[in-house]
């Protein structure tokens, strides 16, 4: 029995910015969120660097309008999905492509720690 392979992607970071909320023509939710994961490491010499590495999620259904509701910038969440790469043309009509994290049916969101506030 042959298998199709495995497509699974788990994050867990930080909002970069609001989640942006929208509506297919059918009614169907529809939120863009930018997720930030870091790693530090230290350098060669043995100072602290800071590694951040960014990743859009689109994320479908009623799990968009709760993220979308309850989360803001800079908030923590939880996302499984699946990895998609798709192509487009730029304003300049060149070709591009980018690399999502598409949430569905089969995916799943966590709503995690919210944003300390800080003190002036």
């Amino acid at each position: 029995m042959a298998t199709k392979g495995l497509n699974n992607v788990q994050i867990i970071g930080n909002l970069g910015n609001e989640p942006e909320l929208a509506y297919t023509p059918n009614n169907v939710a529809k939120c863009v969120v930018n997720l930030a994961t870091s790693e530090i490491y230290k350098d060669r010499n043995g100072n602290p660097v800071e590694d951040t590495e960014w990743h859009r999620v689109i994320i479908w259904g009623k799990r968009a309008e709760l993220v979308h509701q309850f989360r803001a910038k800079g908030d923590q969440l939880y996302v499984k999905g699946k990895k998609k790469t798709r192509t487009y043309q730029d304003s300049n009509g060149n070709d591009k492509s980018i690399c999502e994290i598409i949430v569905d049916q089969s995916g799943d969101v966590q709503l995690l720690g919210r944003k300390e506030a800080q003190s002036v």
